[in-house]
């Protein structure tokens, strides 16, 4: 999908004849950064700004990448102050923190944004969100790139067998149960890395909610 996002950006710009903003929400934020961080020269010069909402970021070794560095004058982060999805991994970038009507993870959904008039409504980030980040990339850390790729895909398909397709899911009793059933039929491997990332963040936000 990064690739996709290189190739749309590149023929956008090829038919149209002015400056653009590039941007996205969640994994589009994602998208927006690395469309700005591989453009062609010809092109990155006519991305005015880029943005991200509450998209998360990249490992260390693209973090501190010439492409990545290029595109910091031009990034504009923006997330909620109870944001799960925005605080992962890292971006090198101050964001604009909005407060949002939700304080969990559906504070990802953009209607939850509070504006006054024509702004945003500026809040502190959470302590919820900061240990959210620091607990994630501390145990993402302690993995190898084979190791997160394999629970990623194991996540993702017991969110599959469970019909869960959005944020709105998660909040779905019945559809939780059945997310929880499917952990339990995962094999040993796949169930200690869940169970280890359930436990090792969980523990990390209740010590630190304590102190």
């Amino acid at each position: 999908c990064q690739k996709s996002a290189m190739e749309y950006i590149s023929e956008c710009l090829s038919i149209l004849d002015h400056t653009v903003y590039i941007g996205g929400h969640s994994k589009g934020g994602n998208l927006a950064m690395v469309a700005g961080m591989y453009a062609k020269s010809i092109d990155y010069f006519r991305i005015k700004k880029i943005y991200c909402n509450d998209g998360p970021g990249f490992r260390e070794k693209e973090l501190n990448s010439e492409e990545f560095a290029k595109i910091g004058k031009k990034l504009v982060c923006i997330m909620p102050n109870y944001s799960v999805v925005g605080v992962l991994l890292n971006k090198k970038c101050d964001p604009i923190v909005v407060k949002s009507t939700r304080k969990d993870v559906l504070s990802h959904a953009l209607c939850t944004w509070c504006i006054n008039d024509k702004e945003l409504e500026i809040a502190p980030l959470s302590r919820f969100s900061k240990n959210i980040a620091k607990s994630m990339n501390e145990w993402i850390n302690n993995y190898t790139d084979e190791e997160r790729r394999y629970l990623t895909d194991t996540l993702f398909n017991a969110l599959y067998d469970a019909d869960i397709e959005d944020l709105y899911d998660i909040v779905n009793l019945k559809k939780i149960i059945g997310v929880i059933k499917s952990v339990k039929g995962m094999n040993n491997d796949a169930k200690k890395l869940f169970i280890d990332l359930i436990e090792y963040n969980l523990g990390y936000c209740i010590k630190n909610a304590l102190n």
